[in-house]
């Protein structure tokens, strides 16, 4: 019984407008435990998502949950992937839904990202997913032209890393030039 009163006040008290990290250590630890199902985060990133997002240990919005809901049923992300992507992103939940769709249909029909791929790319990378298109689309074409990559290629080459779109273009072309003339590829 002890430890419920401890969840409910800790739980009344964040409502309330108190940040997590304010409450006592015990009664944090309890009423972050009782809001991990809410709050989609992995127990080895409790801490570091507190301190990067400390509203995200209340009951989720109805935005956030209709985010969480289109990205389990509409694009097919897992929930053990969504929850290690929400772990190391918390941001993820907090983007409108047609921002979010807009990157998603980018990687499915410009860079040929396959549709059962998609949660593994959101679980490694969902940084990806908060990137402007204005700046993946010069990353996209010079990976395209430059690399001499199709679609396909280009979509294997992010399944498996993600993060070369994320880039700056001048790395993207030390590293073309470095192929080319010290390897030869």
């Amino acid at each position: 019984a002890r430890q419920v009163r401890h969840i409910t006040r800790a739980t009344l008290a964040v409502r309330s407008g108190a940040s997590p990290s304010s409450l006592p250590v015990g009664e944090t630890e309890n009423y972050l435990w009782s809001m991990k199902e809410q709050a989609w985060v992995r127990k080895d990133k409790l801490t570091s998502t507190l301190s990067q997002l400390p509203n995200m240990f209340r009951n989720l919005t109805a935005d956030e949950m209709a985010m969480v809901e289109f990205l389990l049923a509409k694009v097919g992300v897992s929930e053990a992937e969504l929850t290690q992507a929400v772990g190391s992103f918390p941001q993820l939940l907090s983007y409108p839904i047609d921002r979010l769709e807009a990157r998603v249909q980018y990687l499915f029909q410009t860079v040929g990202i396959s549709e059962d791929k998609l949660g593994k790319v959101m679980k490694n990378f969902p940084r990806l997913f908060s990137l402007k298109l204005k700046n993946l689309e010069p990353k996209v074409k010079f990976l395209l032209e430059r690399f001499d990559l199709s679609k396909a290629e280009l979509g294997k080459l992010v399944e498996k890393f993600p993060k070369v779109l994320s880039y700056p273009l001048k790395k993207m072309e030390a590293v073309r030039e470095f192929l080319l003339e010290t390897v030869g590829v």
